[in-house]
């Protein structure tokens, strides 16, 4: 299963630095695919906990479906309300950039269930906008 990080941490740092120091996109996303989908999503989340922010859901979304998985689990188990929040940002991004995810009952599913259980109103909202992006989006 895949561990939370919600503290600074200076091995993430580095390989976060690491990664986008390649100032190629596509080095970029070869050397993050080199982790294990677990080591990525937490990347993605301390990445997230940047000021500003640093998205690497097109990361993830090189993946492609197989992911998912991974993924699911992920958000299915996470207790902290941001990282759910930004788990459901990134299957909004993997929506536009792979597939559509509309049609994945169980995405849907998991997603509506987390964002039923947050009390942020903050974090709701924001998971409410990736859901409806991840319902809106069509099949390329």
């Amino acid at each position: 299963m895949c561990t939370g990080c919600v503290r600074i941490d200076k091995e993430k740092q580095r390989e976060l630095d690491s990664i986008l120091g390649m100032r190629n996109t596509a080095r970029e996303i070869g050397e993050f695919k080199k982790k294990s989908y677990c080591q990525q999503i937490d990347l993605y989340l301390y990445a997230m906990k940047q000021m500003p922010p640093i998205s690497l859901a097109t990361y993830l979304a090189a993946n492609g479906e197989s992911v998912l998985p991974t993924l699911l689990n992920r958000l299915s188990t996470e207790t902290d309300e941001l990282n759910q929040r930004d788990l459901i940002s990134a299957l909004a991004e993997m929506s536009i950039e792979m597939t559509s995810l509309k049609e994945n009952k169980n995405v849907v599913e998991v997603v509506r269930r987390k964002i039923e259980e947050m009390k942020n109103p903050f974090n709701r909202e924001g998971a409410e906008k990736s859901l409806r992006v991840i319902l809106e989006t069509e099949q390329k």
